[in-house]
């Protein structure tokens, strides 16, 4: 599975991967491997751990 156009990667884990709008740096997107779904998650600031599927959603910067 290929990254969508104008999105970087953040992370990967066991069932889908986590991107973000290279433009509109707070628009975080989930994929699934299985289906190629996606969820776009509400806006804000994420961070993933390595090598799962947890994804944390960061509420300030000391957070």
């Amino acid at each position: 599975m290929r990254v969508p156009e104008k999105r970087l990667l953040r992370g990967g884990g066991p069932s889908g991967f986590l991107t973000v709008h290279e433009q509109a740096r707070d628009r975080f997107i989930w994929t699934r491997y299985a289906d190629g779904g996606t969820i776009e998650l509400p806006t804000g600031t994420y961070r993933r751990s390595v090598g799962s599927d947890v994804v944390v959603k960061q509420n300030s910067p000391t957070s």
